[in-house]
C-alpha cells in the first residue's frame, strides 16, 4: 500500500511558483505530491507573462509586461527550461517551432551604456567578451578571491588605458608606501623584498596583483593584516589617479575613468577589515549602506560615484529606486555589489541572453504543458482574498477565494492556443467559455481593466474556501508581494493574520515596492532604416525614465502582419515614479489614468531623446524628437496618434510592482523555508534567495528552495549562498525533516523517563542542541589502502567487544580508508540562539557493514576526529561520542592550491608519566606529482548522487574495492550512494566518578549525517601521499595496517558542501 501523496497549494503562476510546482513533480519527488496551482485571471507568468494580441488589425502582436532579458549567469533558470524543453521533446506538436531551448534563446553581447551627462544623449559602445561554457550547466564559482584577482587585472588595465590616452602619468613619478604596508607585502611576497619601497603607479598595481596571488585563491590565506595592507595600497593607487584626474572634464575618459574609481572603491571595500567581507565572505555585512553611500566611503570620488553612467546602468536593470523616483537611487551595498560580481565573473558563453519570442511562450506555456503532463492541477480566475492561521497561530489553516468567472456549462477551459508552431496565451480571456462572458467582455472595454487588475473590477462569481487537511495539506505562496502587503485601510488585507501573528512575517511585508513601465514601438523602417548604425543593442542606462531600450526585431517573424508589415519592434522599460499603486481597488478609472501618464511620458521622453537616438526619424519640427509617423499603425492614423496604436503598459497594479532591494531591508526577507507557519513556503524574487533582486534568476531559485524546503529534497541552486553567510542554513534547511528528526528523539526521550537536560547557555556551555549546521563547506577526501584484519580488530575492540555480543555486530568492508578534511564558513544550530564559529575537521573513516535481521546497513565509523573549537569538540563528544580532540589545520579552499593539507594535535611520542606531550603536526598529506588543470573544472559534478556514482567508478577502476558479501549487501552498498543520509556509529561513554575504571554511561550510538547542498566537485590530479608522525598516543599506523608512516593516496576529491549532524538513537545501551 503506497502512502497517499501529499496536497501542496501553490498560489500564484508566476515563474516562481511553476518552478516550486516543477520541481515537486521532479527526480526523488515525482509522485509524491499532489499539486494544484491557483491563479487569478486567464493566464500563467506572473511579471513575465505575455500574450498576442486578439484585435485582428494588431497582427497578433506579442504583448509584454516590459523587456525581460536572461542574463548568462543565470544557471538556475536557463537549466530549469533545458529540462523542461527536453521533456517536451516526447510529446511536442510536429508543427513545433520551439524543440530546443536555443529555438527560444540568442546570445546578445553588444550594450551600449548611456551617458546624458551635461544634457547630451550619448553612449559608450560596449561589447562583452564571449566566455567558455553554457548557462544551465552548473559548474564551480570561482572563487571570491580569484574574483578579487580578475578585479585587479582589470583595474591594470583600466589603468593602461588612462595613460594610453594621456590623462595619468603611470611609470615617470614615484609614490610613497607606508612602511608598514611595505613590510607586509615583502613578508607576502618575499621574492619582491629586494624592490624599492616606493614606485610609479603601475609598479604600485602590479604589487597589489602580487599580493593578491599570494594568497592562493584563498581568502584567508594570509593573515587577515594583508587584508588592511591590500586595501590601502588600493587606496594609495585610486587617490594618485583621483588627484591627477579630478579637475579633467573631458569626455573621452570620462567612462574609463569611472570604472576605475568603482573597481578601486570595490577592492577596497571588499578587503577593509572594517567591513570583513571578503575576510568573512559575507556582503551582508554591508547591506545596510546603500551602495553610492558605500563607495565613497571606500574613496571613491564622490562626483564620479553620483552621476556615473555606469552605476546607474546597475540601477536600472534592478529597477533600484524609492517609489520607482529616478532622482532616489536606493540599491543595497551587498545585494549590489554581489549582482555586479555574479554579472561580471560568472556569466556564460554571453553576457545576456533575449528570447526570440514572447516569454510567455518561450519560458511560460512550454512549463505549463509540462506541468499538465505530470498531473498538476490548474485553477483559473482563482484569486486569493486572505489567508487564515491555525488557533495558535503556527500554521495555514484555511485559504479564501475569489471565484473570478465560471466556465459556461457544456465548456471546458482551455487557456492557451496555438499561433504558428507556438503555444501562446491570448491577451484576454475566451469569453465565448466563460459563462455571462459577453457581460465581462463590455465591463473591462468599458473600464480598461483585466482580470489581473487591482481595480474596476466586476463582483466575483462565487468564493470558495480551501481547508487544511482537505484541499491542502502545505503551501506555497508565490503571489507577488504587492499583493498581501497593506497599502492603504480600505481594501481586505491578504495576510492580515499571518502579521498579527508573526512579527518576522510582518516586518518582511515593509520591503518596499517599484512601480515600472514597458513600451513596445512597431516601427515601419527597420533598424538601420531608423538610424541607428551599430550593431543590435539591449542599451542600458540611457537618459530616465525610459532608460533601458533593446531592439527585439527577431520577434516579428512569429508575428502575423500583412504585406507591408512593420520593419522593427523596439522594446523600451524603466521605473515609474507614482503612488498610484496604493490607491483603493475601489478608485475609479485607475487604468486610464496610468495609461495617460504612460503615454505623457513616452511623448516628453521621445521628443527630448528620440532624434538621437533614431536619427533618421527625426522630427522635422523637432529634431530632438522623431517623427511619429514612422510608427508602423492603420493608415488613417497620424502623428502621435500612432502612438495610441502601438502598447503601453503601466506596471501599476500591486501585483505588478518589482521590490526593490533598498538599503537595510534584506534582513526583513524570509527564507522560503522559514515563513514561520509550519506549513507555509515562500516562492519569489521578494524571499531571500541568493540574489535578493528583482530577476527571472532569483523567482526560479526561491522556488526551488521553496520545493526543496517542503519536500525536504536536497537541490543544488547555484550560487545560493555565494558571499552571503545565511546559505542554506540561515532558514529552516529541509524545515520538515530537521522538524521531524529533532522531535522524534524529543518525544523518544521524554517517553524513556530521562531526566531533562540542565542547559547552561549563557554561562560557558560548549554543548549544543542538534543538529549541527555546516554551511559553506569545503571537503577533500582522500582514500588510502589499509589492512582489513588490523581495522577488524579495532573495530572489535571498541564497537564490538562493549555489548558483549547483545549489540550490532559491525564487519569491515574492504581493505581502505577515507581521510576527509573540511573547512567550513560556519558550524551553527538551528536548535538555539547560540551562533556560530568557523570549522575546520579532519576525520579516519572506515566502512563498515552491519546486519539488522535480514537487512544489511551500510555505516561509517571515525575512531580518530580532529576538530579546531571547543564547541564542535564539546558537542561531538557529549551528543554522539565522536572521539573529538582539539587540533589546528592548514586546509585549502581551492582545488588550485590543493597542495598541502596538515593537521596539528597534542601528542604524546611514548606513553610514560615522563613523556611531555607536544603540539605538532599528527597527520600530513601533500601533493607529490602533477598540477591542478581547469579540466577538473568543466566537468564538475552538478550533485551528490553524481559525485557518488563518479567516486565509486573511480576506486573500482583504481582497485579499490570493498567486500560487500551477498546480493543484499551489494544493494545496500549501491544505496548508500543514492542517499542524502550518511550513517555514523560511535561508542559514547563516560567514565565513572566514583570508579573512573568504569563508565558511567556506555552505549553505541548511531546517527546520520544529512546532506543539504551542494556546490560542485571533481577529482585532485596528480598523486599524494600521507604521511603519519608516529606518536604511541595516536598509534594511528597500527590501527589501520598502514605499511608504513609514509604511504600514497590512491584516490583524491573534492566536494563544496552543506549538511546537518541530525540526531542520533542508541542501538545498545549498556545496563
Amino acid at each position: 500500500m503506497t502512502d497517499p501523496k501529499k496536497k501542496v497549494a501553490v498560489l500564484g503562476g508566476g515563474v516562481a511558483g511553476l518552478t516550486a510546482a516543477y520541481e515537486l513533480t521532479s527526480g526523488p519527488n515525482a509522485g509524491k505530491f499532489d499539486v494544484t496551482v491557483y491563479q487569478m485571471g486567464w493566464r500563467l507568468g506572473g511579471k513575465g507573462a505575455s500574450s498576442r494580441n486578439l484585435d485582428p488589425t494588431k497582427g497578433m502582436r506579442i504583448e509584454e509586461h516590459g523587456l525581460h532579458v536572461w542574463l548568462g549567469f543565470y544557471d538556475n533558470a536557463f537549466k530549469v527550461i533545458q529540462q523542461v524543453y527536453a521533456e517536451r521533446q516526447g510529446f511536442a506538436l510536429p508543427d513545433e517551432k520551439l524543440r530546443t531551448w536555443r529555438d527560444g534563446f540568442q546570445p546578445q553581447s553588444f550594450t551600449p551604456i548611456g551617458d546624458d551627462t551635461g544634457g547630451k544623449f550619448t553612449w559608450w559602445s560596449f561589447t562583452w567578451p564571449p566566455m567558455a561554457g553554457t548557462p544551465g550547466e552548473g559548474g564551480v564559482f570561482p572563487t571570491p578571491w580569484q574574483m578579487l584577482e580578475n578585479l585587479v587585472h582589470i583595474i591594470k588595465w583600466l589603468l593602461q588605458q588612462l595613460a594610453d590616452k594621456g590623462a595619468v602619468a603611470i611609470t615617470e613619478d614615484v609614490h610613497e608606501v607606508d612602511d608598514w604596508v611595505h613590510d607586509l607585502f615583502t613578508d607576502a611576497v618575499p621574492s619582491r623584498a629586494g624592490e624599492p619601497k616606493d614606485h610609479h603607479l603601475l609598479g604600485l598595481v602590479e604589487r597589489v596583483g602580487h599580493w593578491v596571488a599570494s594568497f592562493g585563491g584563498d581568502h584567508r590565506g594570509q593573515a587577515q593584516e594583508h587584508h588592511a595592507g591590500l586595501a590601502e595600497l588600493v587606496r594609495t593607487v585610486a587617490a594618485k589617479v583621483q588627484l591627477g584626474l579630478e579637475h579633467d572634464p573631458s569626455t573621452e575618459i570620462r567612462d574609463l575613468y569611472a570604472a576605475f574609481v568603482i573597481g578601486t572603491a570595490l577592492a577596497r571595500g571588499m578587503l577593509s577589515p572594517r567591513w570583513g567581507v571578503l575576510w568573512h565572505l559575507d556582503l551582508d555585512r554591508v547591506d545596510h549602506l546603500e551602495l553610492r553611500e558605500w563607495l565613497i566611503e571606500c574613496g571613491g570620488d564622490p562626483q564620479v560615484v553620483r552621476t556615473s553612467s555606469l552605476l546607474r546602468a546597475l540601477y536600472d536593470l534592478a529597477f533600484a529606486y524609492v517609489d520607482g523616483d529616478a532622482d532616489r537611487p536606493n540599491f543595497a551595498a551587498g545585494t549590489a555589489t554581489r549582482c555586479v560580481l555574479r554579472i561580471v565573473f560568472t556569466y556564460k558563453e554571453a553576457a545576456l541572453f533575449l528570447m526570440k519570442s514572447g516569454m510567455g511562450e518561450i519560458v511560460v506555456a512550454p512549463l505549463y504543458e509540462v506541468l499538465l503532463r505530470r498531473g498538476v492541477k490548474f485553477q483559473f480566475f482563482h484569486k486569493v482574498s486572505e489567508l487564515h492561521v491555525s488557533p495558535g497561530g503556527t500554521a495555514i489553516d484555511r485559504v479564501d477565494l475569489d471565484i473570478q468567472a465560471l466556465v459556461a456549462p457544456g465548456q471546458t477551459y482551455t487557456p492557451t492556443m496555438r499561433v504558428d508552431g507556438l503555444t501562446c496565451w491570448p491577451d484576454r480571456p475566451f469569453w465565448h467559455l466563460l459563462q455571462d462572458g459577453e457581460a465581462y467582455r463590455q465591463h473591462f472595454a468599458t473600464n480598461g481593466s483585466t482580470f489581473e487588475s487591482h481595480w474596476g473590477q466586476p463582483a466575483p462569481a462565487g468564493q470558495c474556501t480551501l481547508a487544511r487537511g482537505t484541499d491542502f495539506d502545505d503551501v506555497v505562496l508565490a503571489i507577488s508581494m504587492g499583493a498581501f502587503q497593506q497599502l492603504n485601510d480600505q481594501d481586505r488585507w491578504m495576510a492580515r493574520e499571518l502579521s498579527a501573528a508573526s512579527p518576522k512575517f510582518r516586518d518582511m511585508l515593509t520591503l518596499p515596492l517599484n512601480p515600472t513601465m514597458g513600451i513596445q514601438l512597431w516601427m515601419t523602417p527597420d533598424l538601420a532604416g531608423l538610424g541607428w548604425k551599430e550593431p543590435k543593442p539591449a542599451m542600458d542606462a540611457a537618459p530616465e525614465l525610459m532608460s533601458v531600450w533593446a531592439d527585439m526585431s527577431q520577434e516579428l517573424v512569429h508575428e502575423r502582419w500583412g504585406e507591408p508589415g512593420p520593419g522593427s519592434v523596439q522594446y523600451l522599460c524603466g521605473v515609474y515614479p507614482t503612488q498610484l499603486y496604493r490607491a483603493p481597488a475601489s478608485t475609479p478609472d485607475m487604468p486610464h489614468r496610468a495609461w495617460a501618464e504612460v503615454r505623457k511620458t513616452t511623448l516628453d521622453w521621445f521628443a527630448q531623446w528620440g532624434g538621437t537616438m533614431w536619427p533618421e526619424v527625426r522630427d522635422r519640427a523637432n529634431p530632438a524628437g522623431i517623427d511619429w509617423n514612422a510608427a508602423w499603425a492603420l493608415p488613417d492614423l497620424k502623428g502621435e496618434a500612432r502612438l495610441d496604436f502601438q502598447w503601453l503598459r503601466p506596471n501599476v497594479d500591486p501585483t505588478e510592482c518589482a521590490v526593490a532591494a533598498a538599503k537595510g531591508t534584506s534582513r526583513f526577507r524570509l527564507d522560503p523555508g522559514a515563513s514561520g507557519f509550519s506549513n507555509l513556503y515562500l516562492a519569489g524574487d521578494w524571499t531571500s534567495n541568493g540574489l535578493n533582486t528583482l530577476c527571472v534568476e532569483a523567482a526560479v531559485m526561491s522556488g526551488m528552495r521553496a520545493a526543496s524546503c517542503l519536500s525536504g529534497t536536497s537541490v543544488d541552486i547555484v550560487g545560493w549562498d555565494f558571499l552571503r553567510r545565511g546559505g542554506f542554513a540561515a532558514a529552516e534547511p529541509a524545515a520538515a525533516a530537521t522538524a521531524t528528526a529533532v522531535g522524534a528523539s524529543r518525544v523518544a526521550s521524554v517517553a524513556s523517563g530521562l531526566p531533562t537536560y540542565v542547559s547552561q547557555l549563557g554561562h560557558g556551555e560548549q554543548s549544543s542542541l542538534p543538529p549541527g549546521v555546516i554551511e559553506g563547506g569545503m571537503g577533500w577526501w582522500f582514500a588510502v589502502r589499509a589492512k582489513a584484519s588490523a581495522m577488524q580488530a579495532l573495530v572489535d575492540a571498541q564497537l564490538n567487544a562493549p555489548s558483549g555480543g547483545k549489540g550490532p555486530s559491525y564487519r569491515v568492508l574492504g581493505s581502505h580508508m577515507l581521510i576527509s578534511m573540511l573547512d567550513a564558513d560556519r558550524l551553527t544550530t538551528p536548535s538555539e540562539q547560540v551562533g556560530y564559529v568557523p570549522d575546520q575537521e579532519c576525520g579516519l573513516w572506515i566502512p563498515l557493514v552491519v546486519w539488522s535481521g535480514i537487512i544489511p546497513r551500510i555505516v561509517f565509523w571515525m575512531p580518530y576526529v580532529f576538530i579546531n573549537s571547543s564547541a564542535g569538540m564539546c558537542t561531538g563528544r557529549e551528543v554522539w561520542g565522536y572521539p573529538k580532540e582539539i587540533s589546528s589545520f592548514v586546509i585549502p579552499r581551492h582545488p588550485d592550491t590543493a597542495d598541502e593539507f596538515l593537521v596539528n594535535a597534542t601528542i604524546f611520542r611514548t606513553l610514560d608519566t615522563r613523556t611531555m606531550g607536544t603540539f605538532e603536526p599528527i597527520l600530513r598529506i601533500s601533493r607529490t606529482s602533477g598540477a591542478p588543470s581547469s579540466g577538473f573544472v568543466a566537468g564538475a559534478w552538478s550533485g551528490f548522487a553524481e559525485a557518488a556514482k563518479a567516486v565509486g567508478k573511480e576506486l573500482a577502476d583504481n582497485g579499490v574495492h570493498f567486500s560487500v558479501h551477498g546480493v543484499e549487501e551489494g544493494i545496500a552498498f549501491a544505496k548508500l550512494g543514492l542517499s542524502m543520509n550518511v550513517p555514523l556509529a560511535n561508542l559514547k561513554q563516560f567514565r565513572d566518578a566514583q570508579d573512573p575504571t568504569r563508565a558511567c554511561y556506555q552505549a553505541i550510538v548511531e546517527a546520520p549525517i544529512r546532506m543539504d547542498s551542494f556546490g560542485g566537485g571533481w577529482f585532485l590530479p596528480g598523486g599524494y601521499t600521507l604521511e603519519v608522525t608516529p606518536a604511541q598516543s595516536h598509534q594511528i599506523v597500527t590501527d589501520f595496517g598502514l605499511p608504513g608512516n609514509v604511504v600514497p593516496v590512491e584516490l583524491a576529491f573534492w566536494m563544496r558542501m552543506g549538511f546537518s549532524a541530525m540526531p542520533g538513537k542508541a542501538v545498545w545501551t549498556a545496563t
